[in-house]
């Protein structure tokens, strides 16, 4: 066999364990565009609505706080309405996930979350109740307990 025949065969060869290879790599590239195509539209909105309420929550927890050290009756009223604010805010992010979530897994978490969040806001509502009535050592003290366990547990719920 000549030479030139070799040479001719042996890029012949190459060219087709190219065309081998690029098409396996077109491949490939489709499956993690869709992948991506898939977290841009389902996953990364539901990451996204999950921090705000998680941060909504932070901002809450702040307002609960000051409110609680507050003594002035004008002023605990300014922080009762900011609370009020956020709540809905939360509320509002809660029903956002529930549209967003379609995996029953994910689901269960997100009502274990929406437990989580009506307990925070019934201990929540107490203890603005004792902060209302200037009682600030019991106030503290379960801001300090019970509202602290149950934000822990929702923060946690919230991660997940």
């Amino acid at each position: 066999m000549k030479l030139s025949t070799k040479i001719a065969s042996g890029m012949g060869i190459l060219t087709v364990f190219t065309a081998i290879i690029a098409g396996y790599l077109l491949i490939q590239m489709q499956s993690i565009n869709n992948t991506a195509t898939l977290m841009s539209k389902r996953n990364i909105p539901v990451i996204d609505t999950a921090g705000r309420l998680n941060n909504g929550l932070s901002d809450y927890r702040i307002i609960e706080i000051r409110h609680t050290h507050a003594t002035d009756p004008a002023e605990m009223a300014e922080y009762d309405k900011e609370m009020a604010d956020r709540k809905k805010v939360l509320e509002g992010y809660l029903a956002d996930l529930t549209k967003l979530i379609t995996v029953g897994n994910v689901k269960k978490v997100l009502e274990q979350s929406r437990a989580s969040l009506n307990e925070y806001f019934t201990v929540s509502d107490k203890l603005l109740g004792i902060s209302r009535q200037n009682q600030t050592e019991e106030a503290l003290k379960l801001l300090q307990g019970a509202s602290s366990k149950v934000y822990l547990q929702l923060s946690e719920h919230l991660s997940d």
